[in-house]
């Protein structure tokens, strides 16, 4: 009987803890690939957002991609980088106005990383936000 009650406390546990990984929790999905297929200028030359459309695992997802960005050299801005056709590795933050690091953004998309080895927020990178998604 004993022996029966820890292994059913081990697979609650467990469960709690997938069904708090489904749900999000602030916590980054792995890297993954997304195709621009859409890119808007903004209308004026120092528009601080670019609208992009992202394709991903058959859904088109609708962002709006920083153009104005610190880069890690001092006095540096960037861009937005992603341009029609591009394929790019791209992170998704399902909770945005929870997560600490990365508050304000859905998705981190591009390779520089910070000394810890997770996705920085400096210019090299692309940070969007994503507005809605179709299927």
């Amino acid at each position: 009987m004993l022996k029966g009650s820890r292994s059913s406390r081990i697979v609650r546990s467990v469960s709690v803890v997938a069904i708090l990984l489904s749900m999000g929790c602030g916590i980054a999905e792995s890297t993954s690939k997304w195709k621009v297929v859409v890119r808007e200028n903004p209308k004026d030359l120092f528009g601080s957002w670019v609208n992009v459309v992202l394709e991903h695992d058959g859904h088109r997802y609708f962002a709006r991609c920083n153009n104005n960005k610190a880069g890690s050299t001092k006095g540096r801005t960037y861009g937005c980088g992603l341009h029609v056709g591009d394929t790019v590795k791209c992170q998704w933050y399902r909770d945005r106005e929870q997560s600490k690091e990365y508050k304000g953004y859905d998705l981190i998309c591009g390779d520089k990383r910070n000394e810890k080895g997770e996705l920085d927020t400096f210019g090299e990178n692309e940070l969007l936000q994503i507005e809605r998604e179709e299927k």
